[in-house]
């Protein structure tokens, strides 16, 4: 016992150790969008629902790429009346895709009443799955050498390939699929690094299998080349945005005068004569 104490007490402090606390990351709206749908029942109202959508965008400040956005969690939303906005039903989301370094997401609230025309603060926590921003690109060269093959990606947990047949018009190429998240491009090209052109692909979802059948003319001395994300796990964020416009600016203003006009002089030569404005005859009977 007096050998392994060391040992669970190391265990017990690393257990013990705290969780690394979430980046600060300060954010810009994109896009505000309101809605509100009613319904009705012979003609009745009977309910609605309206909504806040908010859009915002903030920099990573490291050269990270968002994979997904698994979990946005409202941590705080006030309008500029003082008061506390709650998240909607449908609550807040967002997706990969987005420009290396850049973390976007929208949030749902339900809106605040008509004379609102501002969120002071807005903070919420998001749980996103990260990939280095730079791609690692893997190559099955020649094409012709690696037909029925299995291959493991380096550096790619879970990450295997298989180019499971090279047609006149066709290729299928298999993958796992921890490959198929990480992709990002798949390029074909000649020996001498032309690009070879595709018409369009169809993917087949097998269990722990993805199969990939590409329309193209592939040479059999091509190469196939897969640009990969490096994932780097999940990271967590506290997103904070502050004076998020909500609605258009109040533009009603009482005139404080009277412009008054004047005739504008010709261009060239005299001014016309005034016209004689005379009444319209009515027309007589028959016309």
């Amino acid at each position: 016992m007096r050998i392994l104490l060391p040992i669970l007490l190391a265990a017990a402090a690393v257990a013990a150790d705290p969780a690394p606390e979430p980046a600060q990351l300060v954010a810009k709206p994109n896009g505000v969008s309101r809605s509100t749908n009613l319904w009705f029942e012979d003609g009745v109202l009977r309910g609605g629902q309206d909504a806040l959508q908010i859009s915002l965008s903030a920099a990573l400040g490291s050269k990270l790429r968002v994979v997904d956005i698994e979990q946005v969690e409202l941590i705080e939303a006030v309008g500029s009346d003082g008061r506390a906005l709650q998240a909607s039903e449908h609550g807040a989301g967002g997706g990969g895709g987005s420009e290396p370094g850049t973390l976007e997401l929208s949030v749902m609230l339900s809106p605040p009443g008509s004379g609102v025309h501002a969120i002071r603060s807005l903070t919420v926590a998001v749980k996103a799955r990260v990939a280095a921003e730079g791609l690692r690109r893997a190559t099955l060269k020649p094409a012709k050498d690696w037909i029925a093959k299995r291959l493991r990606i380096d550096g790619l947990d879970g990450g295997e390939v298989e180019l499971e047949d090279l047609g006149a018009e066709t290729l299928t190429l298999g993958m796992t699929p921890a490959v198929e998240r990480a992709l990002e491009n798949l390029g074909f090209v000649t020996a001498d690094g032309g690009e070879v052109e595709t018409n369009g692909w169809n993917d087949n979802q097998e269990p722990g299998w993805t199969v990939r059948k590409v329309q193209i003319s592939m040479p059999a001395d091509g190469a196939i080349q897969l640009d990969l994300r490096q994932e780097l796990g999940a990271r967590r964020f506290i997103v904070s945005a502050k004076d998020i416009p909500i609605a258009l600016p109040d533009r009603s203003k009482t005139p404080v005068g009277t412009l008054k006009t004047e005739p504008v002089p010709a261009e060239t030569g005299d001014a016309p004569a005034d016209v004689e404005v005379k009444p319209v005859a009515a027309p007589r009977p028959g016309f």
